[in-house]
């Protein structure tokens, strides 16, 4: 049996075929009751449009491309990758759309990305984890192809993002620290340039002012979110510092884990010698070594949002630019009192 043809739709709905692709291309455009005569005709026929053909009638490709970044394919071993792509291919697997998923490293992104945007391969852009400067972002978004942006915005009109309370979740993990009775607290995950590391930064330095805790410039140190740019970071400051720092906030689980093995590497315990904080609350940080207190973001819904966004976007539907989603602490067994504090001893 041969598959049906819009002509046969056309027939059996009693329109023309122009009438057919209007009402399922842009419904809006035609009369409810004959949309829903085609709608019953498509289905009655079992009817399936071309998405090639519709895409060279409606100059799209159909495509959305979701494009993730990070320091040399290290993005790879994120847990929070598998949570962010469950939730965007959710949305964009209930739509017309097909996900187009791309790899690359930061210092490729930004070669790849423009080539996406010159060849037309997609209709639209979803970037995770991207590394560009904000200049090469911005000027990403001022070409016609609709672009996402996932843990990252650009304050300026005219770009989409979705993001978590950064702010609030530096000052979370800091203020829970503090309040356990540490003052030498650590930050690993200083990343110029982009706008989550640098708002959890800022959280962590509001927390140690809001506590009369002078903030030390030799305690924020630079990192790139995975665990060995986090061991890495741990093992410099426990070279260096000579005052006995007795806390660590990591910008990210990964990062943390990355520290938590520092620690355990240098013969100390973690949370007796230092306490360890991250940021993400990825799958399975519960089941670390030590069960690690994390800041947990909402990955999944960033990911329907995302999406969400893109759609309407191509769509010319209105869209709010911003989206910023609550986080909230989870305490584990990564941190307690230092030694000395509320009369514990070592």
């Amino acid at each position: 049996m041969m598959s049906a043809t819009i002509k046969d739709v056309a027939k059996l709905a009693g329109v023309s075929i122009s009438t057919v692709s209007l009402a399922l291309n842009r419904p809006n455009e035609v009369r409810e009751e004959t949309r829903q005569r085609v709608l019953e005709a498509v289905e009655k026929l079992n009817y399936h449009p071309n998405k090639m053909a519709q895409g060279l009638i409606r100059k799209r490709t159909g495509n959305i491309s979701v494009t993730i970044s990070g320091p040399q394919y290290e993005q790879f071993s994120s847990p929070l990758l598998f949570e962010i792509v469950k939730g965007i291919s959710e949305v964009i697997r209930a739509s017309e759309y097909d996900l187009m998923l791309h790899m690359t490293t930061a210092e490729e992104e930004v070669r790849f990305v423009r080539e996406q945007i010159r060849s037309r391969s997609c209709d639209g852009m979803i970037l995770w984890g991207s590394r560009m400067g904000e200049e090469s972002l911005l000027d990403i978004f001022r070409h016609a192809l609709p672009v996402v942006t996932i843990g990252r915005y650009l304050n300026h009109p005219g770009t989409y993002s979705v993001t978590s309370n950064d702010l609030h979740g530096g000052y979370y993990a800091t203020k829970h620290l503090l309040e356990l009775g540490h003052r030498k607290i650590a930050f690993i995950g200083a990343l110029q340039g982009i706008s989550s590391a640098r708002e959890r930064c800022d959280g962590y330095k509001n927390a140690l002012v809001e506590y009369g805790v002078p903030v030390d410039a030799n305690l924020v140190l630079s990192a790139d979110y995975y665990q060995e740019s986090g061991y890495a970071a741990m093992r410099r400051l426990l070279e260096l510092d000579k005052k006995g720092v007795t806390a660590v906030f990591a910008a990210s689980d990964l990062m943390a884990l990355g520290a938590m093995k520092a620690v355990l590497d240098a013969g100390l315990r973690v949370p007796h010698d230092i306490s360890v904080v991250g940021f993400d609350n990825i799958p399975n940080s519960d089941l670390f070594v030590v069960p690690l207190t994390t800041v947990a973001m909402p990955a999944r819904e960033m990911g329907e949002i995302a999406a969400a966004k893109m759609i309407h976007l191509l769509e010319r539907q209105a869209v709010e630019e911003k989206t910023e989603l609550d986080v909230e602490l989870v305490v584990r067994n990564s941190t307690a009192p230092p030694i000395g504090a509320l009369g514990r001893e070592g």
